[in-house]
């Protein structure tokens, strides 16, 4: 049998997870993603950064079943190159850690960051409208 966690549990992780996500930076890749959480980017291109609100996450305890809802985040209204988004990451506010990645694509794909539109054109804006952290049980 696989390894639970129950409900109370989740809640206070994501609750301890929040804060390091406050002002942190949503970094917006091309393909191909690294093995790696830390990983070098590699050959991936960086096409755009958002910002999380002071507070990323609606308060302190608002957690339900395991998850947080995000407060607004800044767009990037100059994204840096062209490029279509295959995967994110998500680094603390002085950009000295990552705290998460995961996939990226268009709305309905099953991606974890999901766009209306997939293609960045260089100067252009990326907007991210909606951003949910779970703990998984």
């Amino acid at each position: 049998m696989a390894l639970r966690i129950s409900l109370p549990s989740r809640n206070t992780m994501a609750n301890a997870l929040a804060p390091t996500y406050n002002t942190g930076l949503i970094e917006i890749y091309s393909s191909p993603q690294p093995a790696a959480l830390t990983g070098n980017p590699g050959a991936a291109v960086l096409l755009g950064t958002c910002t999380f609100s002071g507070v990323a996450f609606a308060g302190s305890n608002t957690t339900t079943n395991g998850t947080l809802t995000g407060n607004p985040i800044s767009s990037d209204t100059n994204a840096d190159n062209n490029g279509t988004v295959a995967w994110f990451r998500v680094r603390n506010s002085n950009n000295a850690n990552t705290l998460s990645d995961g996939t990226a694509g268009i709305v309905g794909g099953g991606a974890d960051l999901q766009f209306d539109n997939t293609t960045i054109v260089s100067g252009g804006i990326i907007a991210i409208t909606g951003f949910t952290l779970t703990v998984p049980e």
